[in-house]
C-alpha cells in the first residue's frame, strides 16, 4: 500500500473467524517517523472512540479494548471491517512502515462467552511514502 507524502491513507481492519465474541483487544503499532495516527473510522460494529487509547500514537502505539455493550457474544462475517485506522504520511519518499498488531501497550485478547481467550491471529501491513506526482 502506498500513500503520498502529507497525503492520508486508511487501513481497514477486517475480521474472520469472528464467532460468539464478547470482548476483544490488541495494539497496533506503526513507525511513527514514517506515518502519523490521524484517526479510526468506518466501525463495523458498536464501537465508539471511548474503546481506543490514543495516547501514545504519537509513539506509533493505538490501543483497543471492545466489550460488546449488551454483553451478548457478537457473530461478525468474515472479511467485515472492524474498523478503519488513518494514517498521514510523514516520511520520505520511498521509506515505509510496518502496521502489525501487538501486545505493546495493551496484551492481545479475544474472548467468548464463557471467558476462554480463543487469540487473535493477525496480517501485517506494510505502507511506503510515494512521491506525488500530478
Amino acid at each position: 500500500m502506498e500513500v503520498p507524502q502529507d497525503e492520508v491513507v486508511c487501513i481497514d481492519i477486517t475480521v474472520e473467524d469472528f464467532n460468539e465474541l464478547l470482548t476483544i483487544q490488541f495494539s497496533v503499532n506503526w513507525d511513527p517517523t514514517v506515518l502519523s495516527f490521524v484517526r479510526t473510522e468506518n466501525y463495523g460494529i458498536p464501537i465508539s472512540a471511548g474503546d481506543f487509547n490514543t495516547g501514545q500514537t504519537g509513539d506509533g502505539k493505538l490501543a483497543f479494548i471492545w466489550l460488546d455493550p449488551l454483553t451478548n457474544p457478537r457473530t461478525v462475517a468474515d472479511g467485515q471491517v472492524l474498523f478503519s485506522i488513518c494514517f498521514r504520511g510523514v516520511g520520505a519518499p520511498a521509506s515505509s512502515s510496518t502496521v502489525r498488531f501487538s501486545d505493546d501497550p495493551t496484551a492481545q485478547r479475544a474472548e467468548n462467552g464463557v471467558g476462554d481467550n480463543v487469540g487473535i491471529t493477525a496480517n501485517e501491513a506494510i505502507v511506503s511514502i510515494c512521491l506525488l506526482y500530478t
